[in-house]
Parts: C-alpha cells; sequence; structure tokens
C-alpha cells in the first residue's frame, strides 16, 4: 500500500443532496488484527443541539455494523467526560480498558472511528412557478454544504495511535428538498454512513478482521431514551429542553426522536414506548431461543451488566462469546426485573 496515498472520486447524489467530492487518505500502517471500533460523538462545528451529534454517531455505529467485521462501542457507552472531538480518539483504549480486558480483547485489537462536521450557508433565491409553469416570484434560501471528516486510528501496546485512514465529504445540500419532521438534515445522515462505509472499505486491506454478530437473534426495537440525558460542552441535554415544554410538547418531541431511530413503528407501539425505559423492546422470539425464557414484552436494560446502548451491546458480547455459550440478560418484564441467559449466535 503507497505510504499516504489519496483518493478522490465523485459520489453520486443522495436524496435531496447533489454530488459531492471524497477525498481519502490512506497510512502504511502495520497490518493488525482489529475487532472492537470505538464510535466517539460527533463533533458539530456549527450550531445544533447535543443529541445530534449523538444521532450521527449511532448512524456511524450502524454502519460499521453493516459490515459484519466489527464490535461496536457507541457513543454513549462511553466515559461522559469524554468530550467529542477528532483529537480525544487517542485517550480512549486506556480509559475503557476495564471494557475491552471484559470481552478478552487487547489494546491493539481496538480502532477509534472519530468525525466532525462542518456546515457552510450562504444566501440564495429560487424563481417560484404556478402548476401551469407560469413565474409567481422567488423564494429566499440558503445554499447549504457540509463537509464529513472521519479519521479510523489504530494503536500499539502502549497506546499509541496512528490514523489508518483518514476521509472527508462535501457536499451540497438542495434546501428546498424535502425531509421528514425527525431530521432536518437527511442528507448529512446518508452522507455520513457513506463516508463511514468507505473508510472501512478501504481500512480492511490493512486490517485482520473476522466474522462478528452483526443481527439480532430474535426481533426488538431500540427504545432510544438514552439520548436524553446526553449533553456535549456548551450544548445542553435534550432532557433540559424537555423540561421546559408542556406534557403534550414534550410527547410530541420524544417521539420526533424516537422516529429517527425507528421511522416505521406504528403510532401505537411509540406511544408504548414512551411509558418505558431505555432498551430493546423484544417483539419476537424464535422458536430457538423461547427454551431460554426470553418473552415477546421484554425490556432487555442491560447485557452481562452493560446498560444497552442501543443494539450493539448485545451484539458486542454475542460476538464476544463463542456460539452457543451463554449471554446473561437484564430484563424488565411486567414492571419486574427478570435475569435470564440465551445461547449466543453463531456468526
Amino acid at each position: 500500500m503507497p505510504s499516504r496515498a489519496i483518493l478522490a472520486v465523485a459520489l453520486l447524489a443522495t436524496a435531496g443532496c447533489a454530488a459531492g467530492k471524497l477525498e481519502i487518505t490512506v497510512s502504511n500502517a502495520a497490518s493488525r488484527e482489529v475487532r472492537l471500533i470505538v464510535i466517539s460523538p460527533a463533533l458539530l462545528r456549527f450550531d445544533a443541539p447535543a443529541y445530534r451529534s449523538f444521532e450521527l454517531a449511532m448512524d456511524q455505529v450502524d454502519a460499521v455494523l453493516a459490515t459484519g467485521r466489527f464490535m461496536v462501542l457507541g457513543p454513549d457507552e462511553l466515559p461522559r467526560a469524554l468530550e467529542p472531538a477528532p483529537e480525544a480518539s487517542a485517550v480512549y483504549p486506556f480509559s475503557i480498558m476495564g471494557k475491552v480486558a471484559a470481552l478478552g480483547l487487547a489494546v491493539p485489537e481496538v480502532a477509534t472511528l472519530a468525525s466532525w462536521v462542518e456546515r457552510r450557508e450562504e444566501a440564495g433565491s429560487r424563481q417560484r412557478t404556478d402548476a401551469k409553469g407560469r413565474v409567481t416570484g422567488r423564494s429566499r434560501s440558503g445554499d447549504v454544504t457540509y463537509v464529513v471528516h472521519e479519521d479510523l486510528s489504530v494503536f500499539d501496546r502502549a497506546g499509541n495511535g496512528e490514523a489508518l485512514v483518514s476521509a472527508s465529504l462535501e457536499l451540497a445540500v438542495d434546501p428546498f428538498a424535502e425531509h421528514p419532521p425527525s431530521d432536518d438534515a437527511p442528507e448529512l445522515r446518508q452522507a455520513v454512513k457513506t463516508l463511514v462505509a468507505e473508510v472501512l472499505r478501504k481500512a480492511l486491506p490493512a486490517l485482520k478482521t473476522s466474522s462478528q454478530v452483526n443481527e439480532l437473534p430474535f426481533r426488538a426495537d431500540w427504545i432510544p431514551w438514552n439520548e436524553e440525558p446526553f449533553s456535549v460542552i456548551g450544548r445542553p441535554a435534550l432532557q433540559a429542553r424537555l423540561a421546559t415544554l408542556d406534557p403534550v410538547s414534550a410527547e410530541a418531541e420524544r417521539l420526533l426522536r424516537l422516529s429517527y431511530f425507528e421511522p416505521e413503528l406504528s403510532s401505537a407501539r411509540q406511544s408504548a414506548m414512551l411509558a418505558l425505559p431505555a432498551g430493546l423492546l423484544v417483539s419476537e422470539v424464535p422458536n430457538r431461543l423461547r427454551a431460554s425464557g426470553l418473552e415477546p414484552g421484554d425490556l432487555i436494560t442491560a447485557v452481562e451488566s452493560d446498560p444497552v446502548g442501543g443494539p450493539q451491546t448485545f451484539l458486542r458480547w454475542a460476538s464476544a462469546k463463542t456460539p452457543g455459550s451463554p449471554i446473561k440478560l437484564t430484563l424488565l418484564r411486567r414492571d419486574q426485573i427478570v435475569h435470564l441467559t440465551v445461547p449466543s449466535p453463531d456468526r
């Protein structure tokens, strides 16, 4: 692999965004085995609520899990003292040594993914027309460009970090494109996922990886209330905003955040989730797992004593164990705490 090789390509437009320029720098770091990727909260260099850092980091979690090659630690599973910043990645292996050791891993088997996003806006306007194509005036808007940057870093036994792959993507956004109420920048969300996938594709030749569990062995929906207390410096938690709203408005805001992660849920199931704590709400248990005692309606709140930060918590422990070995779960079942074990699934 050439030292510091640089690749620049044009990405095809995703929904609502124009083609963007992708630049990737790949180092000549020595090949090593990496099993766990630690994903820090996204550093947003523009005015945005704290929960956007959390949500974009969880989009990165999804992109990493989709490869089926890595375990993942998500943004709310890290020490709260660590604020989102690319340079903070160098301290992660030692700040999470307890979690790393519990999984049977060593520091060189850990990589970190740190990101930052910049938003640029220029005033602009667009001609308005009626149904017959006649000009009716002009609409003012801001021409928005996002720059997304990702650094994938690896470490030696002493904890010295090196950026294996650095990548940036610049894309222009159509200010007139429609977007769902739960997400004011779906183009950015897709760009983050696209960039992470490209970073990992470029990194894989320099990494020794093996198949990891990337699908839950049961059907469950994630209740993401652990984003509500999430905050970063200068940006208060969503929890603080909810406390200032009337009950109806607070419920509507929580449902929007739930819709970001689980957009396909029925209104009835979304409403039922409002009364539950964070966790994985089981909806279907296959026959092979019923003997373990897991039931539809169970809310998984912890896996091997790790509070559920998202589906990656279960998948991480399933990957760390040999197929068929027990995974300890803590459940909330009809207001009662239940402890049981399920077998780790096959790869």
